[in-house]
């Protein structure tokens, strides 16, 4: 087997890191994530592993044993914290809000983000709502989407100091805006 970085020389150490994946943890248990590795001990080297070329002397060697312990001490101090983190609104935890897969108020949004901020990527490919809103047509959604779209580039325009298409552009607002929002 050769090794996944470089492709050159033959894979030596084997790396498996299992995580915990929120995206489908069910209510009774958490799902795995596993993710192997396989590389060489010059590229495993430049990774700073806990320790790269294992030998019968090096497992049974008390520095070696040490680091590996303060990496598992270390993560599961920050899985210990993470799961710490709740919500001032509503008090949901990480932890019930990975169990339930619904957060309990809006602002668990804020609370969360860094977390949950991933996730939501993952499924709508966007961090920000961008869909439709309760009770808007369709021609009032595109007509919202049009204004959006030319206070933007309006806003580009200013900032480039291209004043001519920035009049332009405030024209075009003007004429789609409907006289109460002027």
């Amino acid at each position: 087997m050769q090794c996944q970085i470089c492709q050159e020389r033959p894979a030596t150490i084997h790396v498996t890191e299992v995580r915990e994946d929120p995206d489908v943890a069910s209510a009774n248990h958490l799902e795995h994530h596993v993710e192997h590795q396989h590389l060489c001990s010059a590229c495993a080297g430049q990774l700073e592993l806990p320790f790269v070329a294992p030998t019968k002397k090096s497992l049974t060697n008390p520095k070696h044993m040490a680091e590996i312990w303060k990496v598992i001490q270390a993560t599961a101090q920050k899985q210990y914290t993470q799961a710490a983190i709740t919500c001032p609104e509503c008090g949901m935890s990480l932890t019930e809000f990975r169990a339930k897969g619904r957060l309990g108020c809006a602002r668990c949004y804020e609370v969360f983000s860094p977390q949950i901020g991933p996730l939501l990527e993952r499924i709508h490919n966007a961090t920000s709502h961008s869909g439709r809103l309760p009770g808007q047509d369709v021609s009032a959604r595109d007509r919202t989407r049009q204004l959006d779209e030319l206070k933007r580039r309006l806003g580009e325009a200013v900032e480039a100091e291209d004043y001519e298409s920035a009049a332009a552009l405030r024209d075009q607002l003007r004429e789609i805006q409907a006289p109460d929002e002027r």
